[in-house]
């Protein structure tokens, strides 16, 4: 027993002992061995395409236009269009247009064959309703290329870069592609650093990482850095960490997700772009529905938007973290202190309980 593709139906046949072929009725590969025995397949011309090969309709009670060229045409009024699954989708055809009817949810396929039971094409039907969109559908993910250096004398920024809206579509009873809101994802950067040297005036080396007893620290800078750290980012010195300025932006970065969220929100985005569309036209598939409504400009503005209140949001977030100082230290600055205090600690405790000269940094 063997078989062969022909489109997109898989067509067997039978050899006998002797060699010759037996076709069957309904084959529509004919295998046959030659003088050499080697095993040649012959095929006719039949065949059949669904421009689109799937259907993707919005919601029950919609119905769409397929084209279905059938080779020979003389052939198409001769074929038998089923649906599997006729509760969930109907179907009609006079050549060259199948009608497909929405009835409920689900997905079928409408199967083309002629008056021998012969299968010369299958087409997937999905009907469907609008998927539920909420903040489980909303990313915030790191690692985009910062669009700006730090400025001078900026220890790190956390910034909202981009947003990038994710859609599918589906065929409407008006018989155009409608968006439907899948995803948000906005991207930020991260940037964080020791602050490098500054020509001035008054001019300032770079600032040195603490690094403790192991590392720099010894009896005769340990106050200073002592007293750096306890500036903590809001002050320049000439020591610091780089853990403490990566838990600051660490702080801010936390409120990325639900500020999006916000924005979404405030920028009416579920409604706005499930109100977009994009015309229909024989064989257009949802991947090229999709591509026009992203490159609209409709689309493009919705993001943009998305994107300004996302910022707008985090800049308020932002300014909450700070707090006060020295007064009332906000969540970034108690982040940085939960990273130097040990430090403090330390460097008083190994060196300043036994140095010669007290230092008044130390508690």
């Amino acid at each position: 027993m063997g078989g062969t593709y022909y489109g997109d139906t898989f067509f067997n046949f039978s050899i006998t002992v002797s060699g010759n072929s037996t076709h069957r009725p309904d084959a529509e590969g004919v295998g046959y061995f030659d003088a050499s025995g080697v095993l040649s397949i012959s095929q006719d011309t039949r065949s059949i395409s669904f421009a689109p090969n799937a259907v993707f309709m919005c919601q029950s009670g919609y119905s769409t236009s397929v084209l279905a060229t059938v080779t020979p045409s003389s052939a198409a009024s001769s074929l038998t269009f089923t649906s599997a699954a006729p509760g969930i989708a109907t179907v009609s055809f006079t050549a060259p247009i199948l009608t497909v009817t929405g009835v409920g949810v689900g997905t079928t396929q409408i199967t083309a064959t002629d008056s021998t039971g012969l299968v010369w094409g299958r087409l997937s039907v999905e009907v469907g309703t609008t998927p539920p969109f909420g903040p489980a559908q909303i990313t915030a993910a790191g690692g985009y290329t910062p669009s700006s250096p730090l400025e001078e004398g900026v220890w790190g920024e956390t910034y909202p870069e981009k947003v990038d809206i994710s859609i599918s579509a589906c065929l409407g009873s008006d018989g155009d592609w409608h968006a439907l809101l899948t995803g948000v994802n906005g991207r930020y950067s991260i940037q964080t650093r020791l602050l490098p040297a500054d020509p001035g005036p008054p001019a300032r080396p770079a600032v040195q990482e603490v690094e403790g007893a192991i590392g720099n620290s010894n009896y005769s800078n340990f106050c200073a850095q002592v007293t750096d750290l306890q500036k903590l980012s809001a002050g320049r010195g000439s020591w610091y960490m780089l853990a403490a300025i990566d838990a600051h932006e660490n702080v801010h970065a936390a409120h990325l997700k639900p500020d999006l969220e916000w924005g979404v929100r405030v920028a009416d985005t579920e409604s706005r772009i499930e109100a977009l569309v994009a015309e229909n036209s024989i064989g257009k598939t949802v991947e090229g529905a999709v591509l026009d409504i992203k490159t609209s400009e409709e689309f493009l503005d919705i993001e943009e938007e998305v994107l300004y209140y996302w910022g707008l949001k985090f800049g308020v977030q932002g300014d909450i973290d700070h707090g006060v100082l020295p007064y009332l230290p906000g969540p970034s600055y108690q982040a940085e202190q939960a990273i130097v205090n040990p430090m403090i600690t330390h460097l008083c405790t190994y060196f300043g309980l036994s140095s010669t000269t007290p230092c008044a940094a130390c508690p």
